[in-house]
């Protein structure tokens, strides 16, 4: 009885060993985010990128550790994309300014805990939505997987459920105009703003382009200061009034009337849809020698 007596202690006392030596290697980090939606303001038309951070907190269940990050969402293990109402706005996610390879199945980013240190490490992860993208207005999103590792004789092993992120980026309705006096698909090309008919004669015409780039359908404004006709600069009556004829995309424009709307779609992007105005003199008999001019406004707005 005591030889069994003496096996047992032996036994207990190599099973409180193997705890030990299990607690030595155990790595067990909890992961929580300030916030579950990552959400940005992208305007294409700024010509700057955007970006946001996000506060990862790390917290040790027993003592400091390094803990592998693997993060993976939608698109490829070089670039991740946000789906949305005109498909896909790419993006990508920096920890302590290196990019996280979009994967879950590999740790590409360490965070040492401590605990001695108020119980919890706080990382940075920061969204980055590039320049130069254009998207249509609306919300576009992707959903992120977090994944932490812990590393076992250089073996990832993973610990933990994984921490779902939702990340949304925000395009409003934006719409910009330009006058050119030629078609042209770079935006800001100015050709002049205004229309000189010279010698003014009957049916003489001159032209421009009204170009226009939006994130949405558009409605385009138009309005005359002297409805449709050209106005002599000094002298007043019929006979110093000369009415002219308009086409904005080849649609006839009366602005004699008010001012008239046009609705369009925009598909140039980052460049210009360009919309052709013809104004074409109906008139000059009978008028008076001098200078005429009207003022044309022109205004656009997203719906």
């Amino acid at each position: 009885m005591r030889l069994l007596g003496v096996t047992s202690l032996l036994l207990l006392a190599c099973a409180s060993a193997a705890k030990s030596q299990s607690a030595t290697n155990d790595c067990s980090v909890q992961v929580r985010a300030e916030t579950s939606v990552a959400r940005l303001l992208y305007d294409p038309f700024a010509g700057v990128q955007e970006r946001a951070a996000l506060e990862l907190r790390f917290t040790p269940r027993n003592k400091g550790c390094t803990a592998g990050i693997a993060i993976g969402s939608a698109g490829t293990s070089t670039q991740r994309g946000m789906s949305g109402p005109s498909g896909t706005l790419t993006y990508e996610l920096q920890m302590r300014g290196t990019t996280v390879r979009n994967t879950v199945d590999q740790p590409t980013v360490s965070v040492l805990t401590n605990p001695n240190q108020s119980g919890e490490t706080s990382e940075l992860l920061n969204i980055i939505v590039p320049s130069a993208q254009f998207a249509k207005a609306g919300i576009y999103r992707d959903q992120v997987r977090l994944r932490l590792f812990h590393i076992v004789s250089g073996v990832p092993q993973q610990y933990g459920d994984d921490l779902l992120l939702s990340i949304e980026v925000d395009i409003p309705s934006r719409a910009q105009i330009n006058l050119s006096g030629a078609s042209s698909p770079v935006f800001g090309n100015l050709g002049g703003t205004g229309l000189d008919f010279g010698e003014l004669s009957h049916g003489k015409e001159r032209e421009a382009y009204i170009q226009v780039r939006a994130t949405t359908a558009v409605m385009l404004t138009l309005s005359s200061e002297n409805g449709s006709k050209l106005k002599h600069r000094a002298e007043i009556g019929s006979e110093a009034l000369i009415p002219y004829s308009l086409k904005v995309d080849g649609q006839p424009v009366d602005l004699a009337s008010g001012p008239k709307r046009i609705d369009r779609a925009p598909v140039g992007g980052l460049g210009a849809d360009n919309y052709r105005m013809v104004a074409r003199i109906l008139e000059t008999d009978g008028r008076l020698a001098g200078d005429y001019s009207d003022t044309i406004t022109i205004v656009v707005e997203p719906k």
